[in-house]
């Protein structure tokens, strides 16, 4: 019985193909989530300033790796951006 591994996406790529990946792909639906962050409503407790902030933060350290060739972006990154874009796209 053979144990079947599936490869991740960013072991496949190679580091040109990271590059194009992570500026074609990630950085333009993390735009798209910063402006729903954006334009959503203020909140009393600062939750959608500290989401913005993160994911702000977050898009620099991408934009960073691309010159450094480090992937910085774990699986837990990716599972927040994903709860936040249903929590912003739902309140626009």
């Amino acid at each position: 019985m053979s144990i079947k591994r599936s490869k991740r996406l960013v072991d496949v790529l190679g580091e040109e193909e990271k590059k194009t990946f992570l500026t074609e792909t990630i950085i333009p639906r993390i735009d798209k989530l910063l402006n729903y962050i954006r334009i959503s409503e203020l909140d009393a407790s600062g939750q959608r300033d500290r989401d913005y902030e993160y994911i702000t933060e977050m898009k620099t350290r991408i934009l960073r790796s691309v010159t450094g060739g480090r992937h910085p972006v774990t699986k837990k990154d990716l599972e927040l951006c994903n709860e936040l874009y249903q929590k912003y796209k739902e309140a626009k």
